[in-house]
């Protein structure tokens, strides 16, 4: 009986609300639920991708060093940038070597003088 009352004494403008507020939390809900879908799709990758690398280390296919290479231990944020402009396609694979044996080239006279 309340509630019929309660939706009797609603006009449209209270109606309208609602349904906005009630489509701002389902559009939030959606994004919480797509960014943590995400965020557990992409560890799996990593986790998967580790393990390969590891099988390919214990079988003696590639060295552990190649291995880390591959898995990007010891790699600066600045590499990583440039590992992912030229997997977009951004800079070319020479030019990123040339990058990052300039910087590195750098980080070394700073660290030796």
């Amino acid at each position: 009986m309340i509630g019929e009352t309660l939706v009797l004494a609603m006009n449209d403008e209270d109606i309208f609300k609602l349904i906005i507020i009630g489509g701002a939390m389902t559009v939030g809900l959606a994004v919480v639920v797509t960014l943590a879908l995400k965020g557990y799709l992409q560890t799996r990758e990593v986790e998967r991708t580790r393990r390969e690398v590891a099988a390919y280390v214990a079988e003696g296919t590639i060295s552990p060093e190649d291995a880390g290479k591959l898995l990007g231990r010891g790699n600066s944020d600045f590499e990583k940038q440039i590992g992912t402009a030229v997997s977009w396609g951004m800079i070319s694979a020479g030019k990123a070597e040339k990058l990052i044996k300039a910087m590195r080239d750098d980080q070394g006279e700073r660290n030796g003088a």
